[in-house]
């Protein structure tokens, strides 16, 4: 036995009792509890294995082993409970299961303490010495051994469950995980040797591995914040919001077989959990399995498509998104299948759709019908009392088609999607002299720099265009002024663009206002146009946003869009010249 074993035992128990203190700390995490009661026995065992080599009488050391096992036969049940634990599968252990973990334990500690009866344990054969230090001489019987077994296996078992932490999660956690293995292993190797006699200590090295053991897991206290960060939180918080998501989510493995899928999936195909799990996708959702099977790009992006299902006799409607599974080494273990019903949305496009038809083209057409035959009654009608309802039909038609054929030009260019870098001051430039010519009596001024390149393209010029429509066509006063101002600013670290359009009309009425810039309108609180909804949907289709002020004094129209880049620009300006 070496000199140095006696002091390495020590630091063992002493390094064990540390941790023991600081798991029970924390036992609130889950793994903590077990792991206390884990390095508490590695703390008996090492205290009891001094006084067992330190005393001089064969019958005081065989009491101090035969109390080691108070610490030995708990120290695996311990190891493979923290293990499940650790890893997110507490559900597995219960009173029941934990109970009959303890079997072995139990009966191998009776009979050690009778083994003087039966000798089934060990039959002792003597003292060993070391200079000042004992050990028993002994054979080993059959219990020891089976013990030894049913140790490995619960060894096994636990690092088993470590490995696939280590394999199969992201690397936040292999740190922890590896030093684990590390830890637990450690020892066993030192058992090992003892066991088979490779190197004839005589004298059990478990204990001096422990001490590497105890320092490793101190290590782990320390810098990867094993009682902080556990996996096992991480594991159970993800099954617990897939398992509560709306979306439904299925994982196929490389065989297109079903391994799981969370109720909202399981509500699609009709059937429990158990009846989907384990079968193949074709048989449970042929036309999803289809899906499936479409290749991937080779960029390793995830599929998007979309799938009708009938469910209940009716139609559904799923966006449906495919993504390849890899593991460790970047294996493909199989395929992430989620489905987010759009059935409503898809109505509500529809519905627009057939609206927008009905605006942007059948109801104009009769409006244009009724419009040319109220031209013809008015000149029937002139000069007669009744002309009067006719002009104000004509008026009225003649507004409705204006709204019409404006809301169908914002709408097309917002399907156009015309975003790019544009010098909004040199837009918005020609924008005022339009207006000039146009309304000679309005007085509009600009105020600008020299450039002002943003990236919302020169679409945005259309919601400035209806901002000063809006204000010719409500202004209540001879003398209307507007003025736009455009500056080049810096917000959040960005350059912004902000163009301020300020006339000293009317105002916009707050009720008007309320809607707009709550973003949605009721039947008590809504906008009779939609001059101001065009406007917005414009500013925040490019990324920008808008302020409105007003009063009776006239409104304040603030708009902030992004700021093109210095190379967007360059890049712009070539491709004019």
């Amino acid at each position: 036995m070496f000199p140095s074993t006696p002091p390495l035992v020590a630091l063992s128990a002493v390094v064990s009792c540390g941790i023991t203190v600081t798991a029970w700390r924390n036992r609130d995490i889950p793994g903590a509890r077990w792991i206390a009661v884990l390095m508490a026995g590695v703390t008996v065992w090492g205290l009891t294995k001094l006084l067992e080599i330190y005393s001089a009488d064969l019958s005081v050391m065989l009491f101090w082993s035969k109390v080691q096992y108070v610490g030995i036969v708990v120290v695996p049940v311990a190891w493979v409970v923290f293990a499940f634990q650790y890893t997110g599968r507490d559900g597995w252990i219960t009173r029941r299961t934990l109970a009959a973990l303890l079997i072995v334990p139990a009966l191998v500690f009776i009979l050690i303490w009778t083994n003087d009866v039966h000798g089934l344990f060990r039959t002792v054969t003597g003292v060993e010495r070391y200079g000042s230090l004992s050990v028993p001489a002994a054979s080993f019987g059959p219990v020891f051994w089976f013990h030894t077994l049913y140790s490995y296996l619960l060894l096994i078992a636990g690092t088993w469950l470590i490995l696939q932490l280590v394999f199969l999660s992201n690397q936040r956690f292999d740190g922890q995980a590896i030093g684990l293995l590390v830890a637990v292993l450690v020892p066993w190797v030192g058992n090992g040797i003892y066991i088979t006699n490779v190197v004839p200590f005589g004298f059990d090295p478990t204990i001096m591995m422990l001490a590497n053991s105890g320092l490793i897991l101190l290590g782990l206290v320390a810098r990867h914040r094993l009682f902080e960060l556990v996996p096992a939180a991480k594991e159970v918080a993800r099954d617990e919001l897939i398992d509560t998501m709306s979306d439904a989510v299925l994982v196929v493995d490389a065989r297109g077989i079903v391994v799981d899928a969370n109720p909202a999936a399981q509500a699609i195909v009709g059937s429990e959990g158990s009846a989907v799990t384990g079968r193949e996708l074709e048989v449970v959702c042929p036309p999803l399995a289809d899906v499936v099977e479409t290749p991937i790009p080779d960029d390793g992006e995830t599929l998007q498509t979309e799938l009708s299902l009938v469910d209940d006799d009716k139609r559904r409607y799923y966006d449906v998104r495919v993504s390849v599974m890899t593991r460790g080494y970047g294996l493909v273990t199989g395929k992430l299948i989620s489905l987010r019903d759009i059935s409503e949305q898809r109505q509500h496009e529809q519905r627009l759709n057939v609206l927008n038809r009905l605006l942007r083209h059948d109801l104009r057409t009769e409006l244009n019908v009724v419009k040319g035959h109220t031209s013809l009654l008015a000149d029937e009608l002139e000069n007669s009392t009744l002309q009067e309802h006719t002009d104000r039909v004509d008026t009225a038609v003649t507004t409705i088609i204006d709204r019409s054929e404006k809301f169908a030009r914002v709408v097309k260019r917002l399907d156009a999607d015309e975003s790019g870098p544009v010098d909004l001051a040199a837009e918005i430039a020609t924008l005022v002299e339009t207006t000039r010519q146009a309304h000679p009596d309005v007085r509009i001024t600009m105020t600008s720099s020299d450039a002002a390149w943003t990236t919302a393209g020169p679409f945005v010029t259309t919601a400035l265009e209806e901002l000063v429509t809006n204000a010719i066509e409500h202004a209540d006063r001879p003398d209307l002024e507007i003025s736009i101002t455009v500056a080049v600013d810096r917000e959040d670290d960005r350059d912004v663009v902000r163009v301020q359009v300020a006339d000293n009309g009317p105002g916009i009425p707050e009720d008007e206002l309320e809607p707009i810039m709550q973003g949605v309108e009721t039947q008590l609180a809504h906008s009779t146009g939609v001059g101001l909804w065009l406007v917005t949907w414009i500013v925040q289709e490019t990324g920008g946003s808008i302020d409105i002020e007003s009063g009776d004094d006239g409104s304040v129209v603030t708009i902030t869009l992004p700021g093109a880049p210095a190379r967007d620009r360059e890049r712009e300006t070539e491709t004019v010249v």
